[in-house]
């Protein structure tokens, strides 16, 4: 496995966990890792379901300031995205941290969302003049809604875990230790018989039955 990023089994389930300091940025490199662990672990019966975590002061925080010099490096962020929510088994994001951009369009790529109390989301990338550009704009709206989905994108105002669960985008909070909790919930996941759950096939509207 990459150098950043490593692949175990506690039990039936996978843990892919993320370590680059300072702050997990989602550099070419931890981009590269998570497709190779995620492309490793596609089709194996003895994994149940995967979480994907991170080591250190919080989950992804964001995409890769330098590529907007150098142009986004293969594998490119709608690759590695598209190759986690294809996952044909259930993926719990453990979220702790500061959680933002490009880290947020990781975490609603995964299946399920379990966040620690906390933890902080948003969409900044207003504040810089541009829009998210890793599937946050389609996978978004589908998720939360679409009303939700523009507040976050317009005023880049960060949300808080309470906020977060009220408008869908987070699946269960934990007190502790969230990796943990994330992988105690997806025990349960394949305890209940439940599949993955890809955003780009959710409709807020049908899950709330309207």
């Amino acid at each position: 496995m990459s150098e950043v990023v490593n692949a175990s089994m506690q039990g039936e389930i996978a843990v892919v966990t993320v370590d680059s300091p300072p702050v997990n940025t989602l550099s070419r490199d931890v981009r590269a890792g998570l497709k190779e662990c995620f492309t490793s672990l596609r089709g194996r019966p003895e994994v149940k379901a995967v979480v994907l975590a991170c080591a250190g002061r919080t989950f992804l925080s964001g995409g890769d300031m330098r590529e907007f010099d150098t142009g986004v490096l293969e594998p490119g962020y709608h690759e590695v995205l598209r190759l986690i929510e294809d996952t044909d088994v259930p993926v719990v994001a453990a979220l702790y941290g500061t959680v933002m951009g490009g880290g947020v369009e990781t975490a609603i790529a995964c299946h399920y969302r379990v966040a620690q109390e906390g933890t902080k989301f948003g969409l900044p990338e207003i504040t810089l003049g541009i829009i998210p550009g890793a599937g946050g704009t389609q996978r978004m709206p589908r998720l939360i809604g679409l009303e939700p989905a523009l507040d976050m994108m317009l005023s880049g105002k960060p949300l808080s875990v309470a906020d977060a669960q009220k408008v869908g985008l987070v699946d269960a909070a934990a007190d502790g230790d969230v990796t943990a909790a994330a992988i105690a919930y997806a025990r349960e996941l394949v305890a209940a018989g439940k599949g993955p759950r890809r955003t780009r096939e959710s409709c807020r509207r049908r899950r709330e039955g309207r």
